[in-house]
């Protein structure tokens, strides 16, 4: 894969999660590299997973007139679509919140911040990585992205703007 396409997979990744609302940039650099104070800082953010394809749309909830259902999407025993109903292209099912421990977060970090790697490196569902590594897997596998300012920056300045 050429570096053009490399940088243009990478920021139409992020373009997407960014769109969809997953993206964040957090000032947490100034936090001790401790694994309980990134977790204060994770509840605090109340990350909450987005409708994907694979969503289960909660007992009770009604879909509007037109509404169409994403690919994989189940419904649960309660809830109601009316005939011919018809969602958007790029619409949102409504869902149950999901609290950080189902939430899986990408950490984008620069390497001055390596404190905030050792305070989130072994806390379930919680991906640490320097900006460099930054790759569109891992951008569309998370539910949340989480970057400092100074790596946001720093993978500008990498890729260009």
């Amino acid at each position: 894969m050429s570096v053009k396409e490399r940088r243009r997979a990478i920021f139409s990744a992020l373009s997407l999660r960014a769109a969809e609302g997953c993206l964040l940039v957090v000032d947490i650099g100034g936090l001790e590299p401790k694994t309980k104070a990134m977790v204060r800082v994770l509840q605090n953010l109340q990350l909450k997973r987005n409708s994907l394809p694979g969503a289960v749309m909660p007992p009770g909830a009604v879909m509007p007139p037109g509404a169409v259902m994403p690919p994989g999407a189940v419904m649960s025993p309660g809830a109601v679509m009316p005939p011919g109903a018809v969602m958007p292209p790029g619409a949102v099912m409504p869902l149950k919140a999901v609290t950080l421990p189902k939430a899986k977060v990408l950490l984008v970090v620069s390497p001055e911040e390596d404190g905030l790697i050792k305070a989130s490196r072994n806390l379930p569902r919680v991906k640490p990585i320097l900006f460099s590594n930054t790759n569109v897997f891992d951008v569309l596998n998370s539910d949340a992205i989480i970057f400092t300012p100074d790596a946001l920056h720093k993978l500008e300045e990498m890729w260009g703007s």
